[in-house]
Order: C-alpha cells, then sequence, then structure tokens
C-alpha cells in the first residue's frame, strides 16, 4: 500500500475476507499468519509485526503500535489462512497525513419527504482536500448520537428517521490529517 507521502502510523487493521473458504461451524487450528512491513523509499523494509508463527484466530486483526512510526509503504504478505485462499476485505492505516484538516464543510440542507417523513434527503458544497464527511444527528441538539459516514458524495439519504420526531444535524469535514467538526447545528422538524 502507498500512502503517497510519509505519514505517522499508530494503528493498523487487516480484515481478512473468506475467499473460496470451505470452513463450518467451530473447528480446531483456525489461525492467521503474516509479516506486516513498513518503508518509506519502497525498497528497506523494516518489520512492523511478526506474526509468522501466530496460532490465533484473528480475521479482523488490531494492531495498535506502543510507538507511532513513519512510513509512506506498508507491505503485507501472507504465510497462512484457516481455508480458501489469501483475500482481505480491507487493509486499514490509522494515524496523521502530517498536513492540514480541511476546513469546515458548509451548506448543509435538508429535506424531509412529505410523503414519508421517516427520510430526509441531505446535501452539501464540497469541501477541497476532504476524503469524506461525517453527518452526526439526534432528537437533540446536544445529543448527536446518529452518524453516517460518506465518501466520494455531497448527498445522503436517510431513510429511519422517526415521522413524528424532530431531528438536529451537522457535518464534519475529514481527511488524512484530521477532522473539522461543524460548527452549525441545524433543526428538522
Amino acid at each position: 500500500m502507498d500512502l503517497e507521502k510519509e505519514s505517522t502510523i499508530n494503528a493498523i487493521q487487516i480484515s481478512y475476507a473468506e475467499n473460496n473458504a470451505t470452513l463450518k461451524g467451530r473447528v480446531p487450528n483456525v489461525y492467521y499468519q503474516y509479516l506486516l512491513e513498513y518503508s518509506s523509499d519502497n525498497k528497506t523494509w523494516k518489520t512492523l509485526a511478526d506474526k509468522t508463527q501466530s496460532k490465533t484466530d484473528v480475521p479482523h486483526d488490531y494492531l495498535e503500535l506502543k510507538t507511532p512510526i513513519k512510513a509512506r509503504y506498508i507491505k503485507l504478505t501472507n504465510y497462512k489462512v484457516p481455508s480458501g485462499t489469501f483475500a482481505i476485505a480491507g487493509l486499514r492505516v490509522f494515524g496523521n497525513g502530517g498536513g492540514k484538516a480541511p476546513v469546515e464543510a458548509k451548506d448543509l440542507k435538508l429535506a424531509r419527504q412529505e410523503n414519508d417523513r421517516c427520510i430526509v434527503n441531505l446535501n452539501w458544497t464540497k469541501v477541497p482536500g476532504a476524503v469524506g464527511y461525517n453527518i452526526r444527528y439526534g432528537t437533540q441538539k446536544d445529543k448527536l448520537y446518529h452518524n453516517y459516514q460518506v465518501l466520494c458524495s455531497e448527498s445522503l439519504t436517510i431513510r429511519s428517521l422517526n415521522s413524528s420526531q424532530k431531528y438536529y444535524f451537522t457535518i464534519d469535514a475529514f481527511n488524512e490529517n484530521g477532522i473539522t467538526k461543524g460548527k452549525s447545528i441545524i433543526e428538522l422538524k
């Protein structure tokens, strides 16, 4: 994986996919073995995690680093999967790109459908440099406990509201450098 620039890495999560897997139910000796390495130049590699002898069932292994590292490249080498062929559903890198977080997202517009008040359409203006947006909402201004993460879009339709309930919404913009929380909270009657 190329992070496109040297970044600070605090944690990595590997989520395996079950490609051509034939195991069913609880069976013994289910484990994953791999070598995880990092590099700044794609030539000199250092070990981040050596799990080549692991006997642990970790289909979604999360590795929080005791000390953050700086790297641009991440390499995962498979040694063993319990069944089927090696496949990953996700390789997530948690850290910071070392740049600036995006500016605040603005112009959030809400439109509750008249014929079905359980549905609300949201749209907003694209924020330069944002990778995605978090739509936070709830039934009280200070309790925005529900969340949708939106990538590659400036709109969202939510179809799970209570038709007689009033809601409050805000939008956060994020990228590899951080999250910029929305300051404006909009009431939806």
